[in-house]
């Protein structure tokens, strides 16, 4: 699983969050039965309305390790910035995953 530098979110749009290829590093099998969720925070590590507490679910057929949290456009109103981090912890009932992404919030483009 690779994470990219940097993802950019819009605020009070309804959006995607994904988590792609998750693989167990010991047997490189793919995971696709893990209980995942995510928290975005600020700076000060405080957790941003709108999109605290969301479910992770696999996605695909098969699902190849992917997995897809929904962010609501209502509620998610946090300020433009960079000082974000998309936090992602869970376990597939043997080893515990932590994955830390950084977050832009940037205005929308039409």
């Amino acid at each position: 699983m690779t994470t990219p530098d940097k993802i950019a979110l819009n605020p009070k749009n309804t959006q995607i969050f994904t988590l792609l290829g998750l693989t167990d590093e010991e047997t490189g099998l793919l995971v696709n039965s893990a209980t995942l969720s995510c928290t975005l925070v600020d700076s000060q590590w405080q957790p941003v309305p709108g999109a605290t507490g969301l479910v992770m679910s696999p996605v695909g057929s098969p699902p190849a390790g992917n997995y897809a949290a929904l962010i609501p456009g209502s509620g998610f109103d946090p300020p433009i910035g960079g000082d974000y981090t998309f936090l992602v912890d869970g376990n597939d009932g043997v080893t515990v995953l932590h994955v830390e992404t950084p977050i832009e919030i940037e205005v929308r483009e039409e």
